[in-house]
């Protein structure tokens, strides 16, 4: 630099040496002076600035010179034809650019100085273009003087290919004889299609591009191909792999081609034998003749995917209808004709092992479980020893659900049962809809007929409804030692509103016409619900469980046994009248004796047949084996096998009075010949075995002791309750003297109904328009102006409809309720539904001492409005003013507190709250105002063997997508055991992609209690701050599970006591996350497989229809995929919860490696923020060859609103399904090393 500086300054001076002349000596030293100082001045920057600085200032110099115009170096010119040279020099620093032109034959080509080249004679010349500045840097060409191309011409102008495949052009030169005829191939995007240097077309991408084959003799000739990638059809499926259909019928087959990309999506439909079978160009499959045929469905855009779809038509059978006379027509039925089963009537269920009552089977799609030969369903049972040595069983279940639904009808089975310990086959009903009145048992169940295995001689039909469960059942036993397995035998259940009736081959069996669909706390549906909505039927036969027991380890009948069906028929009347009252039962309280005592026999003074229905009755069930004599004014008692459950030996007296408000006291006297335990209860039998005096564990000795019981009865008079006392398997089987059995009554009170918090929270009874008489129980009408008003049927959801006949009348029409149960000083929300058809429609709602001016708009809409009471509550009603004017349809009328969760302090009793407690459990509740300043007190003798097998929980809990929560309650335990809480999404209404329920747990914890200490008895309280990462949901649930608990998960079978109190759930701020840098967030990062082989932190979400299985352990997971499926996500590993922070950045590594060439996506994203990408890559593997990955992590500043600095809803992402570009059958994938780390 310095040498530069210095020759610019030497120039200058050398321009003014005359100065040297003019001004003399002195000048000229002051100016060599200066010259100095720059000097030193430049040493001095040369040695401050980095020491590549002299390396980047280059020396001026001329880099490469090109022609612009040639495709290659060669040119082929017609003798006595020009060429212009369009040259291109690159150079750097300031010099010319200018070139000179030689021709190495001045005789064949020359070339003037402006770069035009003439062909002079045949041959060939070289031409070189060189630099003036710097004549080494040249380019040459050869010039051919010959014949050039005059055309080029490809084999294809457009052609169509499918993304992923390749073809051949192929160019041609004319004339023949041209003298250079190499072709130059090119793209004109790669990204869409490339091109060798043989014209080899590879289609990358779908889109169009042009191909182009140049003439590289310099003549500028060429050809181009327009190419359309296209993406093919990969797949086809259709909506059933096989038909069965009768002749003259039709069914449409639907079709469903991936990927959903594909460009062309038309199908062609053929069938193989049109004589047997036809099918239209929209699918629909016509029935012509009995017989088979193959339906295919085949793609239009030459990838030649298909489908085929084996297709039965069945002959048309004409089944007499004896039962035309009493009005019945021939709904619908299958006679079980065909080859297999007709899955236009049939879903085929699927369930694993104790899906329900214990049962051993799984529930499979197999022809050895299901299948139909010479006219008969055969269900078929099959045990399989497995490699461990245990035992597994397949069964299959099949019904109609939502292909075959009706209301009322005659339904008939005829069938042939299996025998041996352990079947129960079953015939019977559920509900479409089964959330329409709650779960099991509240939606109903018709129970047509059902045998066990090992008494195949008596069948049973049942109804089951009510909450708490109750039912109502009838059995049949054949005569003369006859089975229901060793022939066929009709099963009938006629269903009419009002009444149920059952028969056996036309015998009748039982008939029922009471029963209601009650919930606990809330209320009771207008009768004849549940049983007034849309059924299905359901065939099953089933292997283990409650009922029939467990068949033996070595049962050898298992895969030999089955259930067979001749028909299924169901009949239907033209209509039904559903205007049906509810019989109401006379509960006749009789008189004691003239002691006062309600107890028969009390002083067992007279003798009696014990095992008749009336007086005392003594029963050994459930195992258990005894004998009972009544001598001496006592009754002894004598165990020899005290059974299974506690009341496998039992001594009770049915048809005891009890009268609400009464208080009673039962007393006797009882011994044994050793020490030993008794229960003694007083049960409602026919109000689902509730209890008015409850389980009550006693201690007897050797001495006659007196034993005393107080219980008021607060429900309803009932005179069917029943004494029981329980001897059976309690640790002993010493015999047991009962005497002076006394019931007297001791006070008696007037209870007052009052209206209180309903369970759901809800001030207003049946604000649903579901109870009462004309659905309109507990509401009160008051029509001054002449309105039409009525309750909607169910197809239009049950709302109160109100319209206007004449607006001239001065009066108006409302709507009220009295007594609600508001407490002082506390907000309230009111909410309701409302449509109307007159557009500013206005109502007026009165709640207490709070007016609301609704103006209504057209359609439907939901109204909220706030209010707040006062010190004192003067007005406790609620009344809607309709005016006189329009129509309008009111539902879903609630009043409830405005909080999150209700009544956390219990101090409502259970209101807003359900308990569950699943049959297999055994626990009492009851809100403990004595010991406990009001909370929920469980007694629990057996937890059941899942937590979700005993239950508080709470509905409708609105959770705000975003925003943070903070949950806390206090609990405590009089045992060491787990309790699980959780807020979770209602499966019950909410189905996942597969049409499961989807119970996803917003918030989940399980926690360790420890046995408080009997002193003093302290609460734990629990909290947890969580952010709502979903969507809103406005139909949460609140639940604590209190089943199971015991190490492992396993049953607890010890008498415990469990409190509940001060369940908070309030919005708060985003917390402050402290998350240390370089610590790895990921859970298990070691994918370690829990003991109940589970793989804790991580969620394997495999959907149809990818199709793969992991195995983790030792560091790694690997993935072994059958079927990609459509979708990236098909085929996924994910772990949910990692908290971003607004402003960090983390990093991401991980191993991934595949025995096949593939992209894994990887990805940290948040779902709850559709999908929100903080950063992933595509990761491309070779096959067998590992790859780290290492990726930084920037959150997404979208996923930060509304204040929220920290998200918890990021999830990491490992897709392994369907990726572009990729054709991959079975292989593996395998992850380790996973780290996410804060920097």
């Amino acid at each position: 630099m310095y040498k530069m500086l210095l020759s610019k300054y030497f120039i200058k001076m050398r321009r003014r040496k005359y100065y040297y002349f003019i001004f003399g000596e002195e000048y000229f030293m002051r100016r060599l002076k200066q010259l100095v100082a720059m000097i030193l001045v430049v040493c001095m920057l040369i040695t401050l600035c980095p020491s590549d600085v002299s390396a980047r200032t280059s020396k001026a110099a001329v880099k490469s010179v090109t022609v612009t115009n040639l495709v290659t170096n060669k040119l082929v010119l017609k003798k006595g034809t020009k060429f212009r040279v369009k040259p291109r020099v690159v150079v750097t620093g300031k010099i010319s650019k200018k070139v000179t032109y030689v021709s190495s034959n001045k005789k064949i080509v020359t070339v003037d100085n402006k770069g035009v080249v003439k062909a002079v004679k045949s041959g060939k010349a070289v031409v070189a273009v060189k630099s003036a500045a710097n004549p080494k840097v040249m380019y040459r060409f050869n010039v051919y003087v010959g014949v050039p191309t005059k055309t080029v011409k490809l084999s294809a102008k457009a052609v169509n290919m499918f993304k992923g495949t390749s073809r051949t052009l192929k160019a041609s030169i004319a004339p023949k004889n041209a003298t250079y005829k190499r072709i130059q191939w090119s793209s004109s995007d790669k990204r869409i299609a490339t091109v060798s240097s043989k014209g080899v077309v590879k289609a990358v991408k779908v889109g169009r591009v042009y191909i182009t084959a140049k003439a590289m003799d310099g003549s500028g000739k060429y050809a181009r191909c327009k190419i359309t990638v296209k993406q093919p059809v990969t797949s086809i499926k259709l909506s059933a792999a096989t038909l069965t259909i009768t002749e003259g019928s039709s069914k449409t087959l639907t079709a469903t081609v991936a990927p959903a990309s594909a460009t062309n999506k038309t199908l062609s439909w053929t069938s193989s034998n049109k004589k047997i079978a036809t099918v239209s160009a929209k699918g629909v499959v016509k029935a012509i003749a009995p017989g088979t045929a193959t339906i295919t469905a085949k793609a239009a855009d030459g990838s030649g995917k298909k489908a085929t779809c084996k297709v039965t038509v069945n002959k048309k059978v004409t089944v007499e209808n004896k039962y035309e006379s009493q009005g019945y027509k021939l709904l619908w039925h299958d006679e079980f004709d065909g080859t297999e089963l007709n899955r236009d009537i049939w879903n085929v269920e699927l369930h694993e092992p104790g899906w329900v009552n214990n049962e051993l089977q799984s529930y499979v799609d197999s022809e050895d479980n299901i299948k139909v030969k010479n006219g008969t369903l055969i269900i078929s049972s099959k045990k399989k020893v497995n490699e461990d040595g245990s035992i597994s069983y397949t069964s299959g279940r099949v019904n109609t659900q939502n292909k075959q639904d009706f209301k009322y009808g005659r339904v008939q089975f005829r069938a042939k049962v299996p025998t041996g310990k352990g079947y129960l086959p079953a015939a019977w009903m559920m509900p479409t809809n089964e959330s329409l009145y709650g779960q099991w048992p509240r939606c109903g169940e018709i129970d047509v007929m059902e045998v066990l295995g090992d008494n195949t001689y008596t069948t049973y039909g049942t109804i089951h409804y009510g909450n708490p469960h109750s039912e109502s059942q009838g059995k049949y036993t054949l005569s003369n030692g006859k089975s229901f397995a060793d022939s066929y035998h009709v099963f009938t259940c006629d269903w009419e509103p009002g009444k149920i009736t059952w028969y056996v081959d036309e015998v009748k069996m039982h008939e029922e016409n009471d029963w209601y669909s009650t919930t606990a706390g809330k209320g009771t549906v207008t009768y004849p619900a549940p049983f007034d909505q849309p059924f299905y039927v359901i065939l099953n036969l089933a292997v283990g469980g409650n009922w029939p027991g467990n068949p033996d380890a070595d049962a050898d009948y298992i895969n030999s046994e089955s259930l067979y069906v001749d028909y299924v028929r169901v009949y239907q009347k033209e209509s039904y009248d559903e205007n049906v009252t509810k019989p109401e039962r006379e509960v006749i309280i009789r008189d004691p004796d003239e002691n006062g005592n309600y107890v028969i026999n009390g002083d067992f003074s007279e003798t009696e047949d014990l095992g008749d229905a009336e007086n005392w009755i003594f029963m050994a069930q459930n195992g258990g084996e005894g004998t009972a004599v009544i001598e001496n004014n006592t009754i002894n008692i004598n165990t020899i096998d005290a059974g299974t459950v506690d009341y496998s030996i039992q001594l009770v007296q049915p048809d005891i009075p009890v009268e609400k408000g009464a208080t009673y006291k039962l007393s006797f006297d009882a011994w044994a010949d050793e020490a030993r335990t008794g229960i003694i209860d007083v049960s409602a039998p026919t109000r689902s075995w509730g209890r008015y005096l409850k389980d009550t564990k006693f201690d007897m000795t050797t001495e006659k002791q007196t034993f005393e019981y107080e219980y008021t009865m607060t429900d309803s008079s009932d005179d069917k309750g029943r004494i029981e006392f329980n001897f059976g398997n309690q640790g002993s089987v010493a015999g047991v003297h009962i005497a002076n059995v006394k019931l007297v009554k001791t006070n008696q009170t007037e209870i007052v109904d009052k209206k209180t918090i309903l369970a759901d929270g809800n001030l207003v009874y049946n604000g649903e328009f579901q109870e009462g008489t004309g659905r309109l129980g507990y509401w009160t009408v008051s029509n001054n102006c002449g309105a039409e008003y009525k309750v909607t049927g169910l197809s239009d959801g049950r709302r109160f409809s109100y319209k206007s006949l004449d607006e001239s009348i001065d009066g108006n029409f409302v709507l009220s309720q009295d007594e609600l149960a508001y407490a002082p000083n506390t907000k309230y929300v009111l909410k309701f539904d409302a449509e109307t058809a007159t557009e500013g429609k206005n109502i007026i709602i009165t709640t207490g001492d709070s007016k609301f001016a609704v103006t209504l708009d057209k359609g439907i809409k939901n109204y909220v409005y706030k209010f707040e009471t006062g010190e004192e509550v003067t007005d406790s009603s609620i009344s809607i003013d309709f005016g006189n004017s329009g129509e309008v349809l009111l539902d879903n009328v609630k009043i409830m507190q405005d909080s999150l969760l209700l009544n956390g302090n219990f101090s409502a009793d259970f209101a807003g709250y359900d308990v569950y407690i699943d049959s297999s459990a055994d626990a009492e509740s009851v809100v403990d105002s004595q010991k406990e300043d009001n909370a929920a007190d469980f007694t629990i003798k057996n937890s059941g063997d899942q937590n979700w097998k005993i239950q508080l929980k709470q509905n409708n809990i609105k959770l705000e997508k975003g925003q943070w929560y903070k949950l806390s309650f206090d609990i405590k335990s009089s045992v060491s055991r787990t309790v699980q809480y959780a807020i979770q999404r209602d499966g019950s209404t909410h189905k996942d992609s597969t049409g499961a329920e989807d119970w996803t747990p917003y918030v989940q914890e399980t926690v360790k209690l420890d046995a408080y200490d009997q002193a003093d008895q302290k609460y734990m309280t629990v909290s947890n701050t969580f952010q709502m990462a979903c969507d809103t949901d406005e139909e949460s649930i609140f639940n604590i599970a209190l089943g199971a608990g015991g190490e492992n998960g396993s049953a607890i079978t010890d008498q415990h006591r469990i409190c509940i109190d001060n369940i908070v759930l309030e919005k708060t701020s985003a917390p402050e996350i402290d998350v240390p840098v370089g610590k790895n967030l990921i859970t298990n990062s070691e994918f370690e497989m829990s003991e109940d082989g589970s793989l804790a932190g991580w969620e394997n979400a495999v959907t149809a229809p990818g199709d793969a299985t992991f195995e983790a352990g030792d560091g790694k997971i690997t993935y072994s995929v059958e079927n990609v499926g459509e979708a990236d996500w098909n085929i996924q590993l994910k772990q949910m919860g990692l908290s971003l922070e607004q402003g960090e950045s983390y990093t991401l590594k991980c191993t991934l490696v595949s025995d096949v060439d593939r992209v894994v996506k990887v990805a940290v994203m948040t779902p709850s923020a559709g999908y929100a990408w903080h950063g992933g890559e595509d990761v491309v593997l070779t096959a067998g060859e590992a790859k780290d990955v290492t990726l930084t992590i920037t959150p997404k500043e979208e996923v930060f609103t509304d204040g929220i600095t920290v998200d918890t809803g990021a999830g990491l992402f490992f897709s392994m399904g369907y990726v572009e570009g990729y054709t991959l059958g079975a292989h593996t994938v395998s992850i380790s090393n996973v780290s996410f780390v804060k920097n």
